[in-house]
């Protein structure tokens, strides 16, 4: 079967482990040079450049993503990954650079298609990302829409560049290099618990399910202001912090109810 179709077949049956799985080894903007296994310089890996990918570490990939769905076995969600074209190198896995090519507009397509269930009229979060995209274009003489492609938005305001992103899952989101980053995905109870303890991950990036109206939003950003707004006055909804999120930073210290 040809790896589009297999993406389109895994969104289809709602294999999510699959998906977010295969998302993160196609994008070697999550493998940066100097990982295990690769040489400084190799072609093709740098950050956000097609290439080989270095890998990403077997266990934990596996152990997370498999966490993704009730009852999800890792051993079958490798076996699913090998009909996809990924390997084992030593205690990485990665992807070969032709079937990263091939899986990446798939996943892209499928994190595209992902249902917006509170709308009266059919809506999908691609739909949603390119409404938001005109919005900020035509509607925001303060924010600049820098590049508009394939569900990414990079978006200027003043001297802040912000990255807005569909995605099938957050997998490996704290080697997303910079930030601000807005990530559409959907939030669970792990996503949560990764939140909580990566002070660098909810530093520089946000995770917004605007299939469940919930986020997970510490960062500054100020597109994530206007992300809000345009969800209230276009669509009249609002996105509001998980409770578990907000329950978890309080039982920290990070925030406080007086804040």
């Amino acid at each position: 079967m040809p790896l589009a179709a297999r993406v389109a077949a895994w969104a289809a049956e709602g294999q999510l482990d699959a998906l977010a799985a295969l998302e993160a080894l196609a994008d070697t903007r999550l493998s940066p040079p100097g990982e295990p296994g690769t040489s400084p310089g190799e072609p093709g890996t740098s950050p956000g450049e097609p290439g080989t990918s270095p890998g990403l570490p077997a266990a934990r990939l596996l152990q997370e993503a498999a966490a993704l769905v009730p009852g999800g076995s890792t051993t079958s969600l490798a076996d699913e990954l090998a009909t996809a074209g990924a390997v084992v190198a030593g205690d990485l896995l990665r992807l070969p650079p032709a079937a990263a090519a091939e899986a990446r507009p798939a996943l892209a397509a499928a994190a595209a298609a992902r249902a917006v269930g509170w709308s009266r009229e059919p809506l999908t979060q691609g739909a949603l990302l390119a409404h938001f995209a005109a919005y900020c274009r035509d509607e925001l003489d303060d924010v600049e829409l820098l590049e508009d492609e394939a569900g990414r938005l990079l978006l200027g305001w003043r001297d802040e560049l912000t990255r807005v992103e569909l995605r099938c899952s957050a997998l490996f989101a704290e080697r997303l290099a910079g930030g601000p980053w807005v990530l559409l995905v959907p939030v669970d109870d792990a996503l949560v618990e990764r939140f909580l303890a990566g002070a660098d991950l909810r530093g520089r990036v946000s995770a917004w399910d605007v299939t469940t109206l919930t986020k997970l939003a510490t960062v500054r950003s100020s597109v994530g202001v206007q992300l809000e707004w345009f969800l209230r006055d276009v669509y009249r909804v609002k996105v509001l912090p998980a409770h578990a999120f907000t329950e978890g930073l309080l039982a920290r210290g990070i925030i406080s109810l007086g804040m």
